[in-house]
């Protein structure tokens, strides 16, 4: 997929980036959109490094960054701007090497979660392997990302 691919999906408004196994490919990964799902015959690390390379931003940089900035060394939240920042929840279990467990929630499409599924503003819903504490502590990290981004940006 090339790069413009990429700011396509942007446009049409990401809600989610999961990891699946889809028979007969292997590992690929589905993008939940505003307007429907597409799927991708990449694995989601390729996917996630991708759509950083669309907002010309450095993941391993942004990692360490959030990572030192929210006190945490795992499940840092992607920050691509103040319009995409996805927490990271579990929701699979990898069966093989190199298979992520992890998908990527946009927090703006968040409405709240209740028995480790995710219920979304369409009405749409993520199960996830993560607790309902867990979902509601990455979601309030979203304020002091907020007002990270809101200070650097003047």
């Amino acid at each position: 997929m090339k790069r413009e691919e990429f700011r396509n999906l942007l446009k049409r408004g990401i809600i989610a980036i999961s990891p699946v196994y889809e028979k007969g490919i292997g590992d690929v990964t589905k993008i939940k959109l505003e307007d429907g799902e597409e799927t991708i015959d990449r694995n989601i690390k390729t996917v996630v490094e991708n759509i950083a390379k669309t907002f010309m931003l450095d993941l391993t940089e942004s990692r360490r960054y959030y990572g030192q900035y929210l006190d945490k060394k795992k499940n840092i939240p992607l920050v691509y701007n103040s319009d995409n920042i996805y927490i990271v929840v579990k929701t699979r279990y990898p069966i093989g090497i190199n298979d992520g467990a992890m998908s990527y929630v946009n927090c703006k499409y968040v409405k709240g979660s209740e028995g480790g599924v995710i219920k979304l503003n369409n009405g749409d819903e993520i199960k996830t392997f993560t607790s309902d504490r867990t979902i509601r502590k990455n979601l309030k990290e979203l304020n002091y990302i907020l007002r990270d981004l809101e200070s650097r940006s003047v």
